[in-house]
């Protein structure tokens, strides 16, 4: 196979009106670092116009590949599932809404360059956290504490995997993969990089208080 030299993988969820925006942001920061790379579009069963804007976007450019979920598989087996079936010789899993800034795809693939397997981006600081940040910091604090994943606070999964360590977490075939324990569990060279995450860019969060229980118990019951 002729690998991308990157992948960028996007979760979506109801994000008709980022996930155009959001291509296009990515494309233009990818192009600046490397010679080629891909978009892996990966859809949790969205009930808005996403799937109708991610056929269009697959049409209109080659670089762009979608995977259709047939039912909502959650906040972790989704994206998960979409970072093993990228193509790239490393590959990048973020969110769709912009608080996962695009401008950090050329610190990620300076750092791999550099010999990081594994490049985390660490939220430093949120706008708009309220009520949901505590939550977080409930929940890191939950982890530390029972998770036998290791957990480095403010790295939300935000990433560059290196195409060894997407390969090799494949292998561990985890039925509720809690990657971002993963990656750290697994020993591979480690870089972390601070960023500030902005609001979201349109739409409504999907991670209100019961998707976050619902994430983190899983993670505590998996390690």
């Amino acid at each position: 196979m002729n690998r991308p030299e990157l992948s960028i993988v996007i979760p979506c969820f109801n994000e008709e009106e980022n996930v155009r925006a959001i291509c296009e942001a990515v494309s233009a920061e990818a192009d600046k670092v490397v010679l080629s790379h891909e978009i892996v579009l990966i859809d949790n069963n969205s009930t808005d116009r996403t799937r109708a804007i991610i056929r269009e976007l697959c049409a209109e450019d080659s670089c762009i590949r979608a995977i259709f979920n047939n039912r909502n598989y959650g906040q972790m087996r989704s994206p998960t599932h979409g970072i093993y079936q990228a193509h790239g010789q490393a590959v990048i899993g973020m969110c769709a809404d912009f608080q996962d800034p695009p401008e950090m795809i050329g610190p990620f693939v300076r750092q791999w360059r550099e010999g990081a397997q594994v490049v985390l981006g660490q939220r430093r600081s949120e706008s708009s956290a309220g009520a949901l940040g505590w939550v977080r910091r409930i929940g890191y604090a939950l982890l530390r504490r029972f998770g036998d994943y290791p957990v480095i606070p403010g790295a939300t999964g935000f990433g560059l995997f290196d195409r060894k360590v997407v390969d090799a977490l494949a292998r561990w075939n985890e039925p509720e993969p809690f990657f971002r324990g993963m990656v750290i569990e697994s020993g591979f060279r480690l870089a972390v990089l601070p960023f500030d995450r902005p609001a979201r860019a349109a739409g409504e969060s999907k991670n209100g208080f019961g998707s976050l229980f619902s994430f983190a118990v899983p993670a505590l019951a998996g390690s």
